[in-house]
């Protein structure tokens, strides 16, 4: 299926506003439309979501999910306050809490908790390259294929540490060859592109397909510089971040 497909279909009058009003966080009415239209489309069975905040995208990830068959949602944060608010939001909107497991875990030992069973894992949490880089040794273990979808993987902006993960990411999904989209144009419009081994410096969102072995791959290879990377952040930005996209 092309990608491109996912987009469109997505009545802002219903879910997303409805949503929208009762929750704040930071998630475009874009990437809600791709959020949704990819559950709808791909109908994963077993859900991972790291990083709450306020529990916007849990309950659209919720919302999406009610629609098909799953079987759970396992949400995780380091914040009791995020859990909390992530727990009310959900009885607000009176949504099927049934199926979901929401937890106080940290994702750099997410290991120790869940082996990596699951079909479509969401990290929006840390951001900076230790977490990235224990999150990707955690998926390379999987036994099929999943999907995975990055948010605030940014390559523009002043917050250094999304930069850092998105330099990684876009590292990933390129030296990989990797079928990936990239959500940054769909804050006001449903635009951007699908396209295979470009460097774009611009993704609000990365949204990609991968096999353990891809991942074990691109850590194997890039091991190196990435471990540099957790100890030397700040210089990260400017010639280093330029040549790490090469």
């Amino acid at each position: 299926m092309d990608i491109r497909n996912l987009l469109g279909e997505f009545s802002s009058e219903t879910d997303f506003k409805e949503i929208r009003n009762n929750v704040s966080g930071q998630f475009e009415e874009g990437d809600a439309c791709f959020l949704r239209n990819f559950i709808l489309n791909f109908k994963p069975k077993l859900v991972f979501h790291a990083g709450l905040f306020k529990g916007l995208t849990t309950v659209l990830l919720l919302k999406a999910l009610s629609y098909v068959n799953f079987e759970e949602l396992v949400c995780v944060d380091i914040h009791k306050e995020c859990i909390d608010d992530t727990v009310n939001v959900i009885r607000k909107l009176g949504l099927n809490g049934s199926k979901v497991k929401i937890l106080l875990r940290d994702l750099n030992v997410i290991k120790d908790t869940f082996r990596p069973i699951f079909d479509f894992y969401f990290f929006d949490a840390g951001h900076d390259a230790e977490t990235c880089w224990n999150y990707l040794n955690w998926i390379s273990e999987s036994h099929k294929d999943f999907y995975v979808w990055v948010h605030d993987a940014n390559l523009v902006g002043n917050v250094v540490k999304s930069k850092v993960e998105g330099g990684i990411i876009w590292k990933l999904v390129n030296t990989c060859e990797l079928d990936y989209y990239h959500t940054g144009l769909l804050m006001r419009e449903y635009g951007g592109e699908f396209r295979r081994g470009s460097s774009t410096p611009l993704a609000v969102s990365i949204v990609f397909k991968a096999s353990s072995f891809e991942i074990k791959k691109f850590l194997y290879r890039e091991g190196k510089l990435v471990k540099q990377l957790i100890f030397d952040r700040n210089r990260f930005i400017g010639m280093t971040m330029r040549n790490y996209l090469i």
